[in-house]
């Protein structure tokens, strides 16, 4: 017969007889004379009561061991509630008639009034743990709870023996119980009957024999209170069978916590032993077949156990290493020791990398995490080590870094720039950005990467790029030139596709300014060569029949009269003026190669300004040198010099025509180098004519040919000079030329 058939038959049989010694006791209430003496009473009582108190504490002592184990509400609230009970079931038993002690006088009234306390306690709780849903009990501090069911019976008890007199009469001799004793009776029997219908509902789902010990331990209890409500007094046996109805309903409750308590250990305990097996089998699994090497080792350093993988990484087998030091079975170990002091001390230690030389030779990089073991108590036992050959990792990590730095490098020896980018929720993204045309810019790669377009980019126009980078996302190639900061270049927008997905767009931008200034100079090189074979052509039909026209006006000058001399000198004038022309074609046709001597530049300009001088009082034009040059002599061609500032200063007297002043300065603005700045207060040059000043014939003069300044132009260059213009419409203009002095040629 096994243990729960026997305690379940050894429960009904105990049911049973209560019930047959109820129903005896209600049919013949005097089949137990011998218990009417007060003597023999007042014995089973207190031996009824104080099981009764000790059955009470048992199950609270019970409840705050279980709680250790099982942290929830029930076996929380238990211990309070049984304590609270046993107390004041003890303070009736001492309170009782007859008692030979007690902290103040025994009486009937206070002894009830303890009963009646004790007992809605009991049926308030029983009902309140079986109600409720249980839950984990989640707080630390719960010690506390302890000092709660002493601090409700003092409470009580304060309350009955303070104000006996005053509470009501429950129990009156020889005419048996009040109205209001039997009333607390009643609720008190209500209660353990709602407490039933909870367990049996409990029982219904579970079958389990702990609810139907708990349904026959609160029905005795039931039964117990419906028989206090009947006796007359106090010294009847009703009331000891009712005593007897409690410590019965006591003990299966008891019962009831007890066994499940002991069937959840022994659950618990094979569940728990089950799965120490798995995770035991699980662990040495890893252990063994992982590949990392796993070792043990005592507080001296000593090796303990390892598994394969450390014979695999240190090339040495388990029986040689245990017993033995890492520094004995490995040739040489680089590593930093500071660390793993503090691992001896007790602190972990992740990822730590060393570098050993095997026995055979064989160079290793390690990773290691150590960390302390500790035993139940929390002290050191053993020091664990899971140790990873990094070799392969680091050797590519090495490559990667080199392949890294190679890539950059090549995009940063770059001429021009490499970009690359994304867009983001609208938001440009640029990854990349390198290359010697980005510092070219005055940018570094930390101002580009992570950000949108810089400012520097948009100056140029901010809409265009932002369409263009637009295109090529939408998976275009564009291709534009931008002007950044006087530099022009021809950018490359091509979109790189990955699984059919634009991932990111690459961008090459390449610096044309100096092909687009080649460009430029070959232009111009086609038109002065243009120019020259239509100058020689022009000069050499104009110059013959020039030369007769210019003889015979001289001729014929001789002989008119007065009154026609003025149209001969016209005549003269203009013919000298075609033969300046053609002299200018002669010049841009078939440069003269020059021998080139020292020129006083000072001087020359005051030979410029005595020829140019009637030119400027007629049109009303002042005209001041100021020279403040330390050295004003370069090597060159000084007629060629006067035609240079000749052709400057005519043009600047004839841009005005309502008069005005002429500055010249003289200065070195650096060694090596001689400045003349011819500026005027004239009409001014518009801004973009600027550019196309010394085009041959382009010009601003209605009769002008642009070849003055073209020939200008390049007599500075064979001077291995620059000469420049800056201009504002209405306020004038600035010419500088540059020559290199005597010193710098």
């Amino acid at each position: 017969m096994s243990r729960t058939s026997q305690s379940n038959k050894i429960s009904i049989a105990t049911i049973l007889i209560g019930s047959v010694l109820l129903a005896a006791l209600f049919l013949f209430p005097g089949f137990l004379p011998s218990l009417n003496l007060e003597k023999n009473h007042l014995a089973f009582h207190t031996l009824l009561e104080f099981f009764s108190v000790f059955v009470s504490f048992s199950i609270s002592a019970f409840g705050w061991i279980a709680f250790r184990d099982m942290r929830t509400t029930t076996m929380l609230w238990l211990p309070i509630v049984f304590t609270a009970i046993g107390a004041l079931d003890l303070l009736h038993a001492l309170s009782y008639e007859g008692m030979p002690f007690f902290i103040t006088e025994n009486s009937a009234g206070k002894s009830i009034w303890f009963w009646i306390a004790a007992r809605l306690t009991e049926s308030v709780a029983l009902l309140a743990l079986l109600a409720h849903k249980e839950k984990p009990v989640t707080r630390k501090q719960y010690g506390a709870l302890l000092l709660l069911p002493w601090a409700y019976v003092l409470l009580l008890a304060v309350i009955i023996i303070r104000f006996e007199a005053s509470l009501p009469t429950l129990v009156v001799n020889g005419a048996g119980t009040t109205a209001l004793k039997n009333a607390l009776e009643y609720v008190n029997a209500a209660l353990h009957a709602a407490s039933i219908v909870f367990v049996v509902r409990y029982y219904r789902q579970t079958r389990s024999r702990t609810e139907l010990e708990l349904v026959f331990g609160i029905g005795l209890l039931l039964a117990a209170s419906l028989l206090f409500t009947v006796y007359v007094h106090i010294l009847d046996s009703i009331v000891i069978a009712g005593h007897l109805l409690k410590v019965a309903g006591y003990v299966f409750i008891f019962r009831c916590f007890y066994f499940a308590r002991l069937e959840m250990i022994f659950q618990h305990k094979q569940r728990t032993e089950q799965d120490l097996q798995e995770v035991r089998g699980k662990l040495e699994s890893f252990i063994e077949h992982t590949p990392d090497c796993i070792a043990f080792q005592d507080l001296k350093g000593r090796i303990v156990q390892v598994n394969h993988g450390f014979e695999t990484i240190f090339g040495v087998c388990a029986e040689e290493a245990v017993g033995k030091r890492l520094s004995d079975l490995v040739s040489a170990c680089r590593m930093d020791l500071k660390p793993l002091r503090k691992v001896f001390a007790g602190e972990p230690l992740i990822g730590h990398e060393m570098v050993i030389e095997r026995k055979d030779g064989k160079t290793v990089r390690i990773s290691t995490t150590l960390s302390p073991v500790r035993n139940a108590a929390g002290e050191r036992v053993s020091i664990a080590s899971i140790s990873r050959d990094i070799t392969e990792q680091k050797e590519a990590e090495a490559k990667l870094r080199q392949a890294e730095q190679e890539l950059v490098e090549t995009v940063r020896e770059h001429q021009g720039m490499i970009l690359k980018y994304k867009i983001q929720e609208g938001r440009i993204i640029h990854t990349l950005c390198d290359g010697q045309l980005l510092y070219d810019m005055q940018l570094q790669p930390e101002q580009i990467v992570g950000q949108g377009l810089p400012a520097i980019w948009l100056d140029d126009g901010q809409q265009r790029f932002h369409e263009h980078y637009q295109t090529a996302w939408a998976g275009r190639r564009v291709d534009f030139e931008a002007t950044i900061q006087g530099i022009v270049c021809f950018i490359t927008l091509s979109p790189i596709r990955r699984n059919g997905v634009i991932a990111e767009v690459i961008g090459s931008w390449i610096n044309i300014t100096k092909l687009k200034k080649t460009e430029e100079l070959l232009q111009k090189s086609e038109k002065l060569a243009v120019v020259g074979e239509l100058a020689a052509g022009v000069a050499h039909e104009i110059r013959n029949p020039l030369t007769t026209l210019k003889g015979f006006t001289q001729i014929l000058g001789m002989k008119v009269d007065e009154d026609s001399q003025p149209f001969i000198e016209l005549m003269m004038s203009e013919l000298e003026r075609i033969e300046a022309i053609t002299s200018e074609f002669m010049v841009v046709a078939k440069p003269q190669q020059n021998q080139y001597e020292p020129v006083d530049i000072p001087q020359v300009l005051q030979q410029v300004i005595q020829l140019l001088g009637p030119q400027a009082t007629l049109n009303n034009v002042q005209i001041s040198l100021e020279v403040d040059a330390a050295v004003t002599t370069i090597y060159g061609d000084a007629n060629q010099m006067k035609q240079v500032f000749m052709n400057v200063m005519k043009n600047a007297i004839e841009s005005m025509e309502r008069g005005g002043s002429m500055y010249i300065e003289v200065d070195n603005p650096q060694a090596g180098q001689l400045c003349v700045k011819v500026r005027d207060t004239g009409s001014g040059i518009p801004a973009d004519m600027l550019p196309r000043l010394g085009e041959p014939f382009y010009t601003l003069k209605e009769k002008g040919t642009g070849l003055g300044l073209m020939v200008s132009y390049r007599i500075i260059e064979a001077h291995q000079g620059r000469i420049s213009f800056d201009s504002e419409v209405g306020l004038g203009t600035t010419v500088r030329i540059a020559l290199p002095t005597k010193s710098g040629f």
